[in-house]
């Protein structure tokens, strides 16, 4: 569906590195596991959940957001990585 916005690159799709590298700023809609990185922004300033990893057990843990806070001006980007996830 055109948004208007720039397609994000998913760059965790070409890393290869050895380092765990857990990050956000592109909300997802459930936290994502993809080679090993692993996104935990999941939109909670949108009414998503905030999400935390527990470390080095690296399980995640969401809760939902108490209300939106902000409205997204796009759609959360399909998470590939949807089935893999542990909460």
């Amino acid at each position: 569906m055109p948004t208007g916005f720039a397609i994000r690159r998913i760059w965790a799709a070409e890393y290869r590195g050895k380092a765990l590298v857990v990050h956000g700023h592109t909300p997802v809609s459930a936290p994502m596991r993809l080679n090993n990185t692993i996104n935990v922004d999941t939109g909670c300033a949108y009414g998503g959940h905030l999400t935390a990893l527990r470390y080095p057990e690296r399980v995640t843990l969401s809760i939902p957001s108490q209300r939106i806070y902000y409205q997204p001006r796009r759609p959360f980007p399909p998470n590939p990585a949807l089935g893999k996830t542990r909460k």
